[in-house]
């Protein structure tokens, strides 16, 4: 269940993939209630969460597959590994698992970046469409009015752009794009909201500028990101490191995938705990 030749085309061209409805209901409905668990001040590992400090809401979650088995699976299955390693390659590592919860009326705004920017300070060598991979599964429905992602196509194509350190436009601080060149990519390509039902998937390469805004109807948007990497390509000590709010942050140190969890597994674990 990999790519076709033309869709590895579209996905190197435009810089994302839509992938369609690809969890189930129940998949999703396991996922979901795991999301909600994890977001919560009953985690475990509390320090895996990230709290907006002024308003003491959970705004993102880290390395869920640490202490969740629904979503441990959900970041190994082979609908998305396959699809993965069809521009990465056969041998890719979970680079980084994490949600942005964007509750009812007062989910805030992510400012534009790119994912790269960040992951080079971490040390991750490579950033190009070839080297480093996201999924983006949404937990909710992601609609116009609930602050879905929004994507600039092609915009991976310029490379890195190191932009400026925002500590004020969004939920936390990024390494986010200028506003100037913001509004060059949006006039050059355009801007293409990701929408779609739960259980709806989109992958984007590293060097994707995106971002958000705020959350201002009556419904949930819960995403849920998982960031893969060629196994040739991890941390090599050259990054600059920028200042990290959980030690969860990175998944770096997982070892290499296998194909040991078949593509039923998430949903046999949802029949049990139903």
């Amino acid at each position: 269940m990999g790519l076709r030749a033309a869709e590895i085309t579209r996905y190197e061209t435009d810089g994302h993939l839509n992938l369609g409805q690809i969890f189930t209901s129940s998949e999703v409905a396991l996922l979901r209630a795991e999301a909600r668990r994890l977001g919560s001040p009953e985690r475990a590992l509390a320090a895996a969460n990230l709290v907006n400090e002024s308003t003491g809401v959970i705004w993102r979650s880290y390395a869920m597959d640490r202490d969740s088995e629904a979503f441990r699976l959900a970041t190994r299955l082979p609908r998305l590994l396959d699809r993965v390693r069809a521009v990465l390659g056969e041998e890719i590592y979970l680079w980084q698992a994490h949600m942005n919860h964007k509750p009812a009326g007062k989910g805030e705004a992510w400012q534009w970046h790119q994912d790269y920017t960040s992951w080079w300070q971490d040390g991750l060598p490579r950033g190009g469409v070839h080297d480093c991979a996201t999924i983006m599964l949404m937990l909710d429905d992601s609609t116009p009015e609930n602050g879905p992602l929004l994507l600039i196509p092609r915009s991976h194509l310029g490379g890195r752009d190191d932009g400026y350190w925002d500590t004020e436009g969004g939920a936390f601080a990024v390494q986010a794009v200028t506003p100037e060149r913001v509004e060059e990519l949006r006039r050059e390509h355009g801007v293409v909201p990701v929408l779609g039902p739960a259980g709806s998937a989109v992958m984007f390469t590293g060097m994707m500028v995106h971002g958000s805004e705020e959350n201002l109807s009556n419904l949930p948007r819960c995403n849920a990101y998982f960031a893969y990497a060629r196994d040739d390509n991890r941390v090599d000590g050259s990054g600059s490191k920028r200042p990290h709010v959980s030690p969860y942050q990175l998944n770096h140190l997982t070892g290499t995938l296998d194909r040991s969890i078949d593509d039923a597994a998430l949903s046999r674990l949802a029949l049990t705990m139903a």
